[in-house]
């Protein structure tokens, strides 16, 4: 099932993108910003997290009407803060990387006005790498999706500053330390800041 959402997301970033290129014009985003990833549960234990820090990396393609597509690259990156289980908490050192490939669409509710709200979704594929130190790294390819919503305001001809939340979720990890493989969860809330350039 896994290799199956992975493959039908490859499928739809291509299709959609081929498409793009014919029918609209062109832009490229940079966004930076907070991430909190949610407690996971790890077979009888949860794993709490520090605040990290998000970037993603876009190009897309502008419709008339106010829709866009875009192909995005995200990292993601928190410390691990601690981990409890049988009435029993301890800190733990380690981190937490999401790195992603996303196709994702967007829609502009007013795209003739210098402030425009806009939603979005997108899905794709992430490695998920777990790091705990004095236990190992384990990393695992799967499924991905994120909605989001911000604010588009037009500081100057062409040139964007977005400022958005985004949720941003995976299929659960299987990771494998020390012979054992364990699951996990996965999901993130993002501030994020950025600018966009339309050609």
């Amino acid at each position: 099932m896994k290799k199956l959402a992975v493959l039908f997301s490859i499928i739809v970033m291509v299709l959609v993108l081929s498409i793009s290129v014919a029918c609209a014009a062109p832009y490229l985003s940079f966004n930076y910003g907070l991430v909190w990833v949610d407690d996971a549960d790890i077979d009888d234990a949860e794993i709490k997290f520090d605040q990290g820090s998000v970037y993603a990396l876009s190009a897309g393609y502008e419709f008339l009407k106010g829709e866009r597509v875009e192909l995005e690259y995200s990292n993601r990156e928190n410390d691990l803060d601690e981990i409890s289980g049988n009435d029993v908490s301890e800190s733990i050192n380690g981190d937490d990387k999401a790195t992603s490939l996303m196709i994702n669409g967007i829609h502009e509710f007013f795209p003739k006005e210098r402030l425009t709200p806009f939603l979005g979704a997108g899905i794709g594929i992430a490695n998920v790498e777990l790091d705990v130190d004095g236990i190992g790294n384990s990393d695992d390819d799967v499924f991905a999706y994120q909605l989001f919503l911000g604010l588009a305001c037009e500081i100057y001809k062409k040139t964007n500053v977005d400022i958005q939340y985004r949720y941003f979720a995976t299929e659960k990890p299987d990771y494998t330390f020390n012979g054992v493989n364990v699951e996990s969860d996965y999901s993130t809330h993002n501030l994020m800041v950025g600018l966009r350039y339309n050609f």
